[in-house]
């Protein structure tokens, strides 16, 4: 299952990569990549089943010490 999966973001990242190199659209391409890149690493995650943090909490991470620090409260969503 993780080679099906491995092989699809592959065959996916490659069309992407032809595709922009014949636009010559760089940064739409290297933003598409990053996208791709964590899709896989996050499909490879729920076959695997590793205990990698959510996007959500990662925001939340981030994003939280800023709220509290500007609107001087104390709860969390952890």
């Amino acid at each position: 299952m993780v080679f099906i999966v491995t092989i699809l973001h592959v065959f996916i990242f490659g069309l992407l990569i032809w595709m922009g190199m014949k636009e010559k659209d760089k940064k739409v391409m290297v933003i598409s990549q990053v996208l791709i890149v964590i899709s896989l690493f996050y499909a490879v995650n729920y076959i695997l089943e590793w205990n990698i943090p959510t996007v959500g909490k990662v925001l939340t991470f981030i994003y939280e010490p800023l709220s509290n620090l500007v609107f001087d409260t104390d709860y969390s969503y952890r």
